[in-house]
């Protein structure tokens, strides 16, 4: 959660370049926290990995977010 938090509040306007980078559509695109939440629904507790999320931040150009997640 602590995590979520961080990139809702920080991800600014690279949220598209994130959502895309995620793999949605440009009509899925709504806002961030849709594709958070839609993200984690797709793997389960036992599966989830945070490995898309970093290589979304990664290609959206905030590898300052990627580094302070990978630090936590």
């Amino acid at each position: 959660e602590e995590i979520y938090d961080l990139i809702c509040t920080e991800i600014g306007i690279k949220w598209k370049d994130f959502a895309r980078a995620l793999r949605f559509s440009d009509g899925k695109i709504e806002e961030l926290h849709q594709v958070l939440i839609y993200n984690e629904s797709r793997y389960t507790s036992t599966t989830w990995t945070w490995v898309p999320l970093l290589e979304a931040l990664s290609k959206s150009r905030r590898n300052d977010l990627r580094n302070k997640i990978q630090e936590m």
